[in-house]
């Protein structure tokens, strides 16, 4: 969805990128070295890191939240 709208800068739709590439491992057509030089062209060495930290852990959370079956809550702010 976010590669079909202008709401995101190049800077995000690159950050977009890279999280999509991270997560969706098991495709093994992706375009990971093209998503990584995309990527260098909005950010240091240092916030890539920070950027793939980041996904990394959203991403363990979530296969942790999946794997015991923990539900989504409807309404998380009360």
């Amino acid at each position: 969805m976010w590669r079909e709208t202008e709401f995101f800068s190049a800077k995000e739709q690159a950050a977009l990128a890279w999280a999509e590439t991270l997560t969706c491992l098991a495709d093994v057509h992706a375009e990971r070295d093209a998503e990584y030089q995309a990527l260098r062209e909005h950010f240091n060495d240092a916030e890539i890191v920070e950027l793939t930290w980041a996904v990394a852990v959203i991403n363990a959370w979530n296969r942790m939240a999946i794997g015991m079956h923990q539900p989504v809550d409807a309404n998380p702010i009360d």
